[in-house]
């Protein structure tokens, strides 16, 4: 009998030694105790003393509180009673008896108190302040690079300068429902460079609200973001850019389009859909712009896209609009791509351009060329790229670009780009 009763005394104790770390794993060793009360309760045993000072225990655990150290204070109390009805029962069992005593009225009673205390934590008892699930899981993460640039081959050192730097945070607010921001540096300090929030509706697996066999990912991305026209925009970050500069027609056509709105997508094991709606005051004067992509998987390796935006003044009339046509092919070690863009302006010079770009892999070094050109009315703008690059590690970058410039002067870029 003391045995049984120990055993209830060291579940209750491990019990309150749980509370502080959480009401789950104290839930489950109440299940251990009332299993010990079964036990008690088909014995055969004396009646047990001390009933009154116990239900005084059960009674005070009845007076729900949300201070958990008073909790734990009452817990500890009805501990004490446990023990000095255990040691009176001891006695009884080595001296006179009360004929068909038992003890089924302790256990009666001791039940109770599960079923009280049970109540107090589900109901009138919140655990502690934690950190959020979601900001747990915060993701951090950014780059950065410095660059050396020699516009005149006339043996002086060359400029030293900041290009980018991004600080990038994201989180799960749940496996359907993803956050995230970046904080970019320009000329001006810090400011957002994105803040999105995505809606994963449609996919594969459990990070999307439903289930498809046929769709990989469908949903709603809201915010502010890079504006998915052509394909450039996915190396925007220098991190990714193998080549230090950008396409001309991609700085002249729409300037590494940022801006805030809404847009969908679809993605299939062939295809992928786009669709946006933005404020488009970045490429121009409108009030909005809308447009979208498609693109197709046409082979292995290999993917073709077109790409389409209007922009729209304040009377909802098309104001100017963009064409674009891009292609990707991967050859193992190789790479190549390309982009031709159109801009269609109401009162201003029509642009168009198109870039040309291959990369070969060798290792942890790397070489790259590029061809571009930009036509601005009848002023024709071309530019020839050459770089090489060493990955020192796998987040970290040396890089050097020669510039072949038809309207300004060759220059010669270094730069050390490093993520985090």
């Amino acid at each position: 009998m003391k045995r049984l009763l120990c055993g209830v005394v060291l579940c209750l104790w491990f019990s309150t030694s749980l509370m502080a770390q959480g009401f789950a794993a104290l839930i489950e060793r109440l299940e251990t105790v009332e299993q010990h009360l079964n036990q008690i309760e088909t014995a055969p045993n004396p009646n047990a003393a001390g009933l009154e000072d116990l239900q005084r225990g059960i009674d005070s655990l009845r007076q729900r509180t949300d201070d958990l150290a008073e909790l734990d204070r009452r817990f500890g109390a009805l501990q004490q009673q446990v023990v000095q009805t255990s040691t009176a029962i001891d006695h009884l069992e080595s001296g006179a008896r009360e004929e068909g005593s038992d003890v089924r009225l302790l256990a009666v009673e001791l039940g109770a108190l599960m079923g009280e205390l049970r109540g107090v934590i589900e109901q009138g008892v919140q655990p502690p302040a934690q950190i959020p699930t979601s900001l747990s899981a915060l993701e951090i993460s950014g780059f950065g690079d410095f660059c050396n640039v020699r516009s005149r081959h006339n043996g002086t050192a060359g400029r030293y300068q900041i290009g980018q730097v991004e600080v990038d945070l994201s989180a799960a607010v749940d496996p359907r429902l993803g956050v995230d921001m970046a904080i970019a540096y320009d000329e001006e300090g810090f400011g957002l460079g994105a803040f999105t929030t995505n809606f994963r509706l449609l996919g594969h697996g459990e990070d999307h609200f439903y289930t498809s066999q046929n769709i990989q990912s469908m949903g709603v991305v809201v915010g502010q973001f890079d504006v998915p026209f052509g394909i450039d925009w996915h190396v925007y970050p220098s991190i990714d850019r193998l080549l230090i500069s950008a396409p001309l027609i991609v700085e002249g056509a729409h300037g590494a389009w940022n801006d805030y709105g809404v847009q969908g997508y679809v993605e299939t094991r062939r295809t992928h859909w786009v669709a946006y709606l933005v404020n488009g005051a970045d490429v121009g004067a409108a009030e909005m712009a809308a447009g979208g992509r498609f693109g197709l998987r046409a082979g292995e390796g290999v993917e073709l896209g077109v790409s389409l935006a209007g922009f729209f003044d304040d009377r909802e009339r098309l104001d100017s609009d963009l064409l674009g046509f891009d292609a990707e092919v991967t050859l193992g070690a190789f790479a190549a791509k390309g982009e031709y863009i159109y801009r269609r302006l109401e009162k201003q010079r029509d642009s168009r351009g198109f870039y040309a770009q291959g990369v070969w892999h060798f290792g942890r070094y790397f070489a790259v060329g590029r061809y571009g050109l930009l036509e601005l009315g009848n002023e024709e703008t071309k530019r020839i790229s050459s770089g090489i690059g060493w990955r020192v590690i796998d987040a970290c970058q040396v890089r050097l670009e020669y510039q072949v410039n038809s309207a300004a002067a060759n220059s010669t870029v270094g730069q050390l780009v490093i993520g985090f």
